[in-house]
């Protein structure tokens, strides 16, 4: 054990009750909304409470919370190429 880094890395059941509600409400959120017309904006408010969604399970159940920085970084350019992919799809499908 000398030497080593101590990384906790276990959450507490009041994280996970909390994250559970907030996914659960997420959920509820766009189902209330999938019944509403919002023209256009449909889509980008259903792609919005999605991305809310996946990002707290990428943080928490995924533990990307204690990775390192490159790691992080790489998923944050990754993220940001997806984006600008389906926003040249989404804005070229309207043209």
């Amino acid at each position: 054990m000398n030497g080593t880094k101590n990384n906790n890395r276990i959450l507490s059941y009041g994280t996970y009750i909390a994250l559970w509600i907030a996914l659960n409400v997420l959920t509820a959120f766009s189902i209330a909304l999938g019944g509403m017309d919002f023209g256009d904006f449909n889509v980008f408010f259903m792609l919005s409470i999605s991305t809310a969604m996946s990002y707290a399970v990428l943080i928490y159940f995924m533990n990307v919370k204690f990775e390192s920085l490159f790691f992080k970084l790489f998923m944050i350019v990754t993220t940001v190429i997806l984006v600008a992919v389906f926003s040249i799809v989404l804005f070229g499908y309207n043209l």
